[in-house]
């Protein structure tokens, strides 16, 4: 890693050194004011302490060692008067406090001087592959998550359509009812009659059509008329029973016929007599699908 070139910070044993040397130093110089002016010696003391010491070592610096000068300044210099010896001592000390002050000013250098060494070429490129690795894993970490997000939202789609084939297999089905008549207007008051009584109903126009419908949808009742061209329903009936695909399809017939012995030959499951009745059409279509309550 690259170093800085700064100046450490002094620790609080220095700085109480240095502040105790700037209380005498202050109490020096008071005395040769006191010697001058005995009544602003003490003031002199305590303002030049405090004001040396704050900017130099900081504020309770400052307060600690200014109270300790002016205390220190009453008990020796209270007198106002000095032999030669101890203004001589009072005029050195004096003159060490601006040049304790210079000398502080020129060992703090400027912020602009605090330089960085230049970076390591080797630290760059282990920095760089060490980028690249991150970077690389990340990438991976989001790629992996992408995936862990579809996967959870196909899985969701599959319980989704699960939950409604469910849905659908347990609905009650309504029975299916396959309608074969040749007049159109029959086939569609059929359907609107047996859908408002509960039966789904479809609908073929001849035998023909009859015969592949029931084969497609495997009807749980067929109703034809035993009369209808192309195919008509004794035929149609024939052939239902049996076909093994359809042999379980019931067929109810519709006749005009009044020789019922000759229509049961043909195995329907039921007749009715027209003009048939809806509601003896639908009574029929319960027994035949057993739904009678």
């Amino acid at each position: 890693m690259s170093e800085q070139s700064v100046v450490g910070t002094p620790r609080p044993v220095t700085r109480a050194v240095r502040a105790a040397a700037l209380v005498i130093i202050a109490i020096g110089a008071g005395g040769v004011v006191a010697h001058l002016a005995p009544r602003y010696g003490a003031l002199y003391v305590y303002a030049a302490a405090l004001v040396s010491i704050v900017w130099m070592e900081g504020v309770v610096f400052g307060a600690i060692g200014a109270l300790a000068a002016a205390a220190t300044y009453v008990v020796l210099f209270a007198r106002g008067t000095f032999s030669s010896s101890e203004l001589a001592v009072a005029l050195i000390t004096s003159l060490l406090l601006p040049l304790l002050a210079a000398r502080r000013r020129r060992a703090e250098p400027p912020p602009s001087l605090i330089t960085t060494a230049p970076p390591d070429p080797g630290e760059l490129d282990a920095l760089r592959v060490q980028l690249s690795d991150t970077l690389a894993k990340l990438y991976e970490a989001n790629q992996q998550r992408e995936r862990l997000c579809e996967q959870y939202e196909q899985e969701i789609e599959l319980l989704q359509h699960e939950n409604e084939e469910a849905r659908r297999r347990l609905a009650p089905r309504k029975p299916l009812i396959l309608v074969v008549h040749h007049d159109p207007a029959l086939r569609s008051q059929s359907r609107d009659s047996l859908a408002q009584h509960g039966f789904d109903t479809i609908t073929a126009a001849d035998g023909l059509e009859g015969l592949r419908l029931a084969v497609a949808h495997k009807p749980a009742v067929v109703v034809a008329d035993a009369s209808m061209p192309k195919m008509d329903g004794r035929e149609l009936c024939q052939l239902i029973k049996s076909n093994p695909e359809t042999a379980g399809v019931r067929v109810l017939l519709l006749t005009a016929n009044e020789r019922e012995e000759v229509m049961h030959e043909l195995a329907p499951d039921e007749l009715l007599r027209k003009p048939v009745q809806i509601d003896a059409l639908q009574a029929a279509l319960l027994r035949l699908t057993g739904s009678e309550p």
